[in-house]
C-alpha cells in the first residue's frame, strides 16, 4: 500500500483492511488497559468542514465493520450543530 496524495474512499478502505490484518481498529472510547496486549489502532476524525462528508465516512465505516470517534467543533463557522439537518446527522 502506498501513502500518496490521492486520499480516496478506495484508499481509506485499503487502509482499514491493512490495519485489520495486523490489529484491531477501535474508537477512542474503547481505548484502555484491555488493549495493551494487542496491536490497536485508535480511530478518530476531526470534523472541521463538512458534517455530510463525515456522515458518508461513518456509513462507509459501518459497511467496513469498524467504529470510530468523531470530534465536532460546537462553534464552527462552517456548520451549525443546532440546525435540524445537522442534529439528525449527529444523532
Amino acid at each position: 500500500m502506498s501513502f500518496d496524495s490521492d486520499f480516496s474512499y478506495k484508499f481509506y478502505s485499503e487502509l482499514v483492511s491493512a490495519c485489520n490484518e495486523v490489529g484491531r481498529i477501535v474508537p477512542l472510547r474503547e481505548y484502555g488497559a484491555g488493549l495493551r496486549d494487542q496491536i490497536s489502532f485508535i480511530w478518530r476524525h476531526d470534523i472541521d468542514i463538512d458534517l455530510n462528508a463525515a456522515l458518508s465516512m461513518a456509513i462507509m465505516e459501518v459497511e467496513l465493520g469498524i467504529s470510530s470517534t468523531y470530534m465536532v467543533i460546537p462553534t464552527s463557522p462552517l456548520y451549525s450543530i443546532s440546525s435540524k439537518k445537522n442534529i439528525a446527522i449527529l444523532y
